[in-house]
């Protein structure tokens, strides 16, 4: 039996698991979701 993908539009779902980011600051969440955001290819080129 083959699992089921399901695929939703941007901005529906977030691309990555923030539930798993555990952050005590506002500064953490911005460096995660800078990291992230280049891991993923997401970050705009300066």
């Amino acid at each position: 039996e083959e699992a089921q993908i399901e695929f939703v539009k941007p901005g529906d779902e977030s691309p990555f698991p923030t539930t798993k980011i555990k952050v005590q600051s506002i500064e953490d969440i911005e460096q995660e979701i800078d990291r992230l955001s280049k891991e993923f290819g997401l970050a705009k080129k300066k």
